[in-house]
């Protein structure tokens, strides 16, 4: 799968648009291989809180969620009789992520236009 995302990932990149992964933070990876790794924050959401973390992975800029809950401190990716409530929660996540991508550039090209000079 990560070769999968990393292809298509960088097949976009090359088309001039911007790409940004997002994936659960893993206990079981090796976060050696992840390029400028940092905290870039966190926000409460479905009663835990979820630190984000950023770095470059394979050239992609990739987004770490890690929840206080431990969903994704257990050691594997796959295999316990959680993995189904587990992802639920990363899909919410990940698409509040995306509606607060989607939103903050829309207010942001809105307040911008009228003003493009002043907006680089």
């Amino acid at each position: 799968m990560g070769d999968v995302v990393t292809a298509l990932g960088r097949a976009i990149k090359e088309e001039g648009h911007k790409v940004q992964v997002i994936i659960p933070k893993f206990d079981c990876l090796n976060y050696k291989q992840v390029q400028n790794l940092h905290q870039d924050g966190s926000f409460p959401f479905g009663g835990t809180v979820v630190r984000v973390w950023r770095g470059i992975v394979e050239e992609l800029e990739t987004i770490f969620l890690e929840p206080e809950n431990g969903h994704f401190s257990v050691g594997c990716i796959y295999g316990k009789n959680n993995d189904h409530v587990r992802y639920a929660f990363t899909m919410l996540l990940d698409l509040i992520i995306l509606a607060f991508n989607i939103i903050h550039k829309v207010i942001t090209e809105s307040l911008c236009a009228p003003t493009s000079m002043m907006c680089g």
